[in-house]
């Protein structure tokens, strides 16, 4: 019990006890600072002067700092019991017993609570269900049954009846989320994966604090480096490039060349000349201006393996769940990805972006790239079509009047 006491220690020591309403967010994975649209539900709920309690594992993402946000993470050993228990063991008397014991130990009274994901679902629902509060459900992954198990789904689709409001990114996702996990359509609702506002340049470059000569154009690759991401396919067509193109490659927690030890002679001999490893986490999704600041161009390369749930069809579906693409656009860096669906063709459509087959072609394409042209259409793409601004008005009409309806629960 050493990790609830934890949290309650830090949910009493935190600011925030002033506001009117006050709600959970659930959110087992704890990379708040790297999720473009929860920043924005964040700044939406304190513009509005809710409250909130982030309960969330410990994790290497920065934790969220401001008044009337409290922090409560959980322990390993708490986190992998509940974690089992969500995605191993159907025994629901056991799991609501844990979610008794937390609620008693760390959290409070809530106007609603908000589940993130399949275990902040399942967890968020718990709580719903005990205390007669409004469940919303906000959806980044879909798992499928033909790559999990009917009973792996059972549980998700067992909070169905109790999710007030849902949250996804297009309609193709919000399509399968339906089917798969027999949510209505009359309480979704669409918000696209991005940030609030055009993102700025900024004076101090990331690019020149590595070496990176003046007169070299950029190309970069952030996020996830995985074999879904085609990272390594990516690096192998360096040598390729134009002379005056360069590669930085950025992973979010600063574990570049830690991750990228195993790279092959010949590419080790152009670290540093034309491949640069960065090796600072970034604070913030939401502040990427050292990042991006002298760079010409995103890479965003998406190949499903199928090896898990999460890089099978969640990624063959990927439409506006990408943050990283739209992280690129909002700083006005035009994309080169492949043909991904949704936003492949949105960035022929609208200009900013191109699409290849495969990392191979990128030696041939870069000296065709007009970067100039396309970063306009970029940042105007993202103004008019991504930016939270757009939504954060039809998303609190929705929100408020479940806020105003609840009944304060006591835990």
């Amino acid at each position: 019990m050493s990790g609830l006491a934890a949290s309650q220690r830090v949910a009493e020591a935190a600011p925030g006890n002033d506001c009117k309403r006050r709600v959970l967010i659930i959110h087992p994975e704890g990379n708040f600072s790297n999720n473009p649209s929860l920043l924005g539900l964040i700044e939406l709920l304190l513009e509005h002067e809710v409250a909130i309690d982030l309960r969330y594992r410990k994790s290497k993402a920065a934790p969220i700092s401001k008044a009337q946000v409290r922090n409560l993470p959980s322990g390993f050993f708490w986190a992998e019991l509940r974690k089992f228990l969500v995605d191993r063991l159907p025994l629901p008397a056991l799991s609501r017993g844990l979610a008794f014991l937390e609620r008693w130990f760390c959290l409070r009274r809530y106007d609603a609570v908000i589940g993130v994901d399949r275990q902040g679902l399942v967890e968020a629902c718990e709580l719903s269900r005990a205390t007669g509060i409004p469940l919303i459900f906000l959806s980044f992954e879909i798992l499928f049954s033909e790559e999990t198990s009917t009973r792996f789904k059972a549980i998700e689709k067992k909070a169905a009846p109790f999710v007030v409001l849902w949250i996804t990114q297009d309609p193709l996702r919000a399509s399968h989320l339906r089917q798969q996990n027999a949510l209505s359509e009359s309480t979704q609702f669409l918000l696209p994966l991005a940030s609030t506002g055009l993102g700025q340049q900024g004076v101090e470059r990331m690019r020149d604090d590595l070496g990176i000569p003046a007169q070299a154009r950029v190309a970069i690759v952030i996020g996830s480096i995985a074999g879904w991401s085609m990272t390594s396919e990516i690096l192998a067509s360096v040598p390729e490039w134009p002379q005056d193109w360069v590669l930085l490659v950025h992973e979010r927690y600063g574990r570049t060349a830690e991750q990228l030890r195993s790279l092959d002679h010949r590419l080790q001999a152009l670290v540093g000349q034309r491949i640069f490893f960065s090796s600072a986490a970034s604070a913030s999704v939401d502040d990427m201006a050292y990042v991006f600041s002298g760079v010409d161009l995103g890479l965003a390369f998406y190949r499903p393996d199928y090896a898990t749930p999460f890089t099978g069809r969640n990624l063959l579906y990927l439409g506006l769940a990408s943050g990283k693409i739209s992280t690129y656009l909002r700083y006005g860096l035009p994309i080169l990805i492949n043909e991904i669906g949704l936003l492949s063709r949105e960035a022929l459509r609208a200009g900013f972006g191109y699409v290849v087959a495969s990392p191979a072609e990128l030696g041939a394409l870069l000296p065709h790239i007009d970067t100039e042209k396309s970063a306009d259409c970029a940042q105007r793409y993202f103004s008019e079509h991504l930016d939270f601004m757009n939504f954060k008005n039809e998303l609190w009409l929705r929100l408020e009047p479940l806020l105003e309806r609840s009944a304060r629960s006591v835990q």
